[in-house]
């Protein structure tokens, strides 16, 4: 996969476009509003995009999820699809009510980072629980629950909890 100076994606079997930063929309009754400092979702909206393009599981796993992330990411594809990168931008925005006025012409900034602008909304999907045992006799707790909201970029997890005398616990990762 290549991203070219004309911000398309290339793979032997497809040619994506993908969303330039900014952005500008129109506002019924109001005139154009513009994105600006989009970089925050433009990033994760652009990865996101390319997956659902490009893993046929993936896509799937979001059309069957009922979660307003998966729902909403499905209708930024098909408004990515058409070219309507701005609109899908916005569409995303709409996670976080009260914190932008998509209803007004002018200028929008959205400056701000990703975890605060795209992560936060995947924290359903993000947290998983185990149970982690210690047959250490030194172990305060021998069965531990444990949340974590950790984003792990493998397929494999694995947590080693080693309990020594006069050591509350120590994680191996």
């Amino acid at each position: 996969m290549v991203l070219s100076q004309t911000g398309q994606i290339k793979e032997a079997h497809a040619v994506l476009q993908v969303p330039p930063w900014g952005g500008r929309v129109t506002v019924p009754h109001q005139g154009q509003l513009n994105l600006v400092n989009t970089c925050p979702i433009d990033n994760f909206l652009t990865i996101f995009y390319v997956l659902m393009k490009t893993r046929a599981k993936f896509f799937q796993y979001l059309l069957r999820s009922p979660e307003l992330y998966a729902v909403t990411l499905i209708k930024i594809c098909e408004m990515f699809n058409d070219g309507n990168f701005a609109e899908g931008k916005c569409e995303w925005l709409k996670l976080f009510p009260g914190r932008f006025n998509l209803a007004q012409s002018g200028q929008l900034d959205l400056w701000g980072n990703e975890e605060d602008l795209f992560v936060s909304r995947l924290y359903s999907a993000l947290e998983t629980s185990f149970t982690s045992t210690c047959p250490s006799p030194h172990c305060p707790s021998g069965v531990r629950q444990i949340s974590s909201k950790a984003i792990t970029l493998s397929n494999y997890f694995k947590v080693h909890e080693l309990c020594l005398p006069g050591a509350a616990g120590i994680f191996v990762f």
